[in-house]
């Protein structure tokens, strides 16, 4: 394509510089029959000099810009949020460029309306863009317990950077009780064995809840697409 495109635009300023040199030479002609003086025939061939040379740039820049315009130029992924957190900063500075976007979008959710939030980074020393990172995050929420969430974020994959998390949070409540008051409208789905019943939530989304002692705990996974 930029061959094509290239080629035509070389073709227009030949045609375009051929007519205007055309132009040129003929006026200059004129003005050496007209101007006997030596002196003012030189300053007027200069200023028509410049003129061509002017203009050959001028109608070279399009072939350029031609070429820029065609080039693929990589997209980062857009973000959910366009504010960027501390996390996606220093996921970044530990050469993680190409989950970016999607790391601010995935933490950001997370995070949405909570008290505070703290995290460790798992960024790999070597190829650091070109490899999983994960972060784990402890999020503060007011009038119930903490809630850990884990996140894996995958580059080079067909959505650009593929991505899953999974939020833990207990439950001062029977299971069946999370599910009809923190889950409304999700269907049960079965159970992985014995204990642990699974949630529909929609495309890639699974909730689980698991009995603990007098409450229970639900783990809310998504696979982003």
């Amino acid at each position: 394509m930029i061959n094509t495109v290239s080629q035509s635009v070389s073709k227009l300023i030949f045609y375009k510089s051929s007519f205007v040199k055309w132009h040129i030479e003929r006026y200059a002609i004129f003005i050496f029959r007209r101007r006997l003086s030596t002196r003012r025939c030189f300053r007027e061939t200069s200023a028509i000099l410049i003129a061509f040379i002017s203009f050959t740039l001028f109608m070279q820049e399009p072939l350029v810009f031609a070429a820029e315009k065609d080039s693929p130029v990589p997209q980062p992924a857009q973000s959910g949020n366009p504010s960027v957190n501390a996390v996606t900063q220093e996921a970044v500075k530990a050469g993680a460029l190409s989950c970016a976007g999607r790391i601010n979008q995935i933490i950001n959710f997370l995070s949405a309306g909570s008290q505070g939030i703290g995290a460790q980074i798992y960024v790999p020393s070597v190829d650091s863009d070109r490899k999983m990172v994960s972060v784990s995050l402890e999020i503060r929420n007011d009038n119930m317990p903490a809630a850990y969430a884990v996140t894996g974020f995958a580059p080079n994959q067909a959505n650009g950077c593929g991505a899953m998390y999974e939020a833990v949070a207990y439950w001062n409540m029977k299971c069946d009780d999370v599910a009809a008051k923190q889950f409304t409208g999700l269907k049960k789905i079965g159970v992985l064995h014995k204990e642990i019943a699974a949630l529909e939530g929609g495309a890639g989304i699974t909730v689980f809840l698991m009995p603990a002692g007098v409450g229970c705990v639900s783990i809310k996974k998504e696979v982003v697409q």
